[in-house]
């Protein structure tokens, strides 16, 4: 089995000092979802100031970044939806003093409890199995006679028989 190279505390420490000495990584080109991010804020300031994302993105397009509207908004979208947005707030209630409050509770309450009586009184109380199966039904028997059945029916095939009571 090989033994693992073992390296040098020299050598980490010359290498530390050359990685501390490397000057700030400023790119050359950068992606077009990158060159967006770093101009979200001036394309929103632009957009406060009334010009749409298809004028935007004309001027995006006349300094070297080829964009279409289309994906400028959702680079947009994308953006705010990173920034995490914020609800709306919900609409408040007028002002009640406690006592128009709770009276208005147990009013809510009592329209609920009566609202819920008239539908059983309304619902058929009748249904003794679920879903209203008919338990008094009884099938025909069953044909077991090839001669019993029409001579247009062919063997084998679904036969179609009247009904036996009347609903």
């Amino acid at each position: 089995m090989n033994a693992k190279a073992k390296i040098r505390l020299d050598s980490i420490e010359q290498a530390h000092r050359a990685l501390e000495a490397l000057p700030e990584h400023r790119p050359e080109e950068l992606t077009k979802t990158q060159a967006i991010q770093r101009l979200i804020a001036p394309i929103r300031a632009s957009q406060a100031k009334g010009y749409s994302l298809a004028a935007i993105g004309k001027v995006l397009s006349d300094c070297g970044i080829p964009i279409t509207t289309g994906a400028l908004r959702a680079y947009v979208n994308d953006a705010t939806a990173g920034e995490g947005r914020k609800r709306k707030p919900r609409a408040k209630r007028a002002a009640t003093s406690p006592m128009e409050a709770a009276s208005g509770a147990v009013k809510g309450r009592q329209e609920i409890a009566a609202a819920q009586t008239a539908k059983r009184a309304a619902a058929p109380t009748a249904r003794a199995t679920p879903g209203g199966v008919d338990l008094d039904w009884e099938p025909a028997a069953p044909i077991n006679d090839a001669a019993a059945l029409p001579a247009s029916a062919p063997r084998g095939s679904f036969h179609v028989r009247a009904d036996t009571k009347d609903i």
